[in-house]
């Protein structure tokens, strides 16, 4: 009897210690991805401050993009020397808005390709850039303006703490988004389309 019971021992402990070791903390759990989205909507509002408070007057424009479709439509827009646009980047996932999937510690936007002086832009949102304003300090030749959503960066890293920092790369992370559209600053009265 005592040995059959010393048998029932051995064989519950290695029963454990098999169950144990199939389940290590090293086998890889499979990330759900979060932050899915299959178009995305940029709302540029012309307008002004008071104080803290954006006053929207004049154009509103928008530029979509369609994932896996290097093409935004439009892919040419227009803003005018002098003014003030609030932007607000907006991403659809099946229709439905999963812009707050998108979190503020661990994403943020880069508008990259402007010439020097010809375009301002500041972040309203704790540097995330969903929501900013640019200001288009004088017209100039059309460009193509690139956007990156740059996910699982060090914000703390130098090369995180401009809007168009052409280093942003140094910050660590990856693209979740990356595309441009021409954006031609022009004075007031250009009808050209």
């Amino acid at each position: 009897m005592y040995i059959l019971r010393n048998y029932f021992m051995i064989a519950a402990v290695s029963l454990a210690a098999v169950s144990f070791s199939s389940c290590s903390k090293d086998d890889p759990v499979p990330e759900i991805d979060q932050e899915e989205y299959d178009g995305t909507i940029l709302t540029f509002t012309e307008g002004h401050y008071h104080d803290d408070e954006f006053h929207a007057e004049g154009d509103t424009l928008q530029v979509r993009f369609i994932r896996g479709s290097d093409r935004p439509y439009p892919s040419h827009v227009h803003l005018h020397a002098g003014e003030q646009y609030q932007l607000d980047i907006a991403m659809f996932k099946n229709g439905q808005n999963t812009t707050a999937e998108f979190g503020e510690n661990e994403h943020q936007w880069f508008f990259l390709g402007a010439p020097a002086d010809v375009l301002d832009y500041t972040y309203t949102d704790n540097r995330v850039g969903f929501k900013g304003v640019f200001t288009v300090n004088k017209a100039s030749e059309g460009f193509d303006l690139q956007l990156v959503l740059r996910h699982g960066l060090d914000k703390s890293q130098p090369a995180a703490q401009s809007w168009n920092s052409p280093n942003y790369r140094e910050a660590g992370g990856s693209d979740d988004f990356n595309k441009s559209f021409e954006l031609h600053p022009v004075d007031e009265g250009h009808d050209h389309e």
